[in-house]
């Protein structure tokens, strides 16, 4: 668990009230896995890297490990020699497309996070094959990395003081109605 902090707040007081709040549940709070943190300073949790920056907003990019180790999948793919381009292309092409759409509330623009220099280095090694040439590699590239488009914070806020455990069950099903499509949709409405 993160518990993140602003400078005014008492890091002991806000300990205490979430192990009461989980108490009521029959939880406690791990010593071992509890980090407090100040929100300037940032965390990584799941993949992802949450900071507040000096300016007050809000940030969310790809934590550094979870981009190594996804770099790291798609230079296996390239570098294969057991593979053709086509069956790279394939392999690469929900690898790349699962990355993104994880990330799609990320900042993702800016060099960090660019896939330029994978892409480069594919469509190089596309290119060498004898079968290939600079179109057929590039169509190849693209079905390899295919873009997802990303739109930064546009997670629904949780109105007011709202709480899955409130008992407010016609708040949360509408809410996670927007999930959904069809029959579920109308029946969580």
């Amino acid at each position: 668990m993160v518990i993140i902090l602003r400078p005014q707040d008492n890091a002991e007081e806000i300990l205490k009230r979430i192990s009461q709040f989980l108490a009521e549940r029959g939880l406690k709070v791990s010593e071992k896995k509890t980090k407090l943190t100040a929100t300037t300073d940032g965390f990584d949790f799941l993949g992802w890297h949450f900071k507040v920056q000096s300016n007050g907003k809000f940030r969310c990019v790809p934590s550094v490990d979870n981009f190594k180790s996804f770099r790291r999948k798609v230079k296996h793919i390239v570098n294969n020699s057991n593979y053709g381009a086509t069956t790279k292309a394939e392999k690469l092409a929900p690898v790349v497309r699962g990355w993104r759409n994880y990330h799609r509330y990320c900042k993702m623009d800016g060099s960090r996070n660019s896939l330029f220099h994978i892409e480069t280095r594919a469509f190089k090694v596309f290119n060498k094959e004898s079968k290939q040439n600079r179109n057929t590699s590039k169509k190849l590239l693209d079905k390899a990395f295919p873009s997802v488009p990303y739109s930064e914070n546009r997670h629904i806020l949780v109105k007011g003081n709202k709480s899955p455990f409130d008992g407010d069950l016609t708040y949360w099903s509408e809410r996670n109605s927007k999930l959904y499509e069809g029959v579920t949709s109308k029946v969580l409405k």
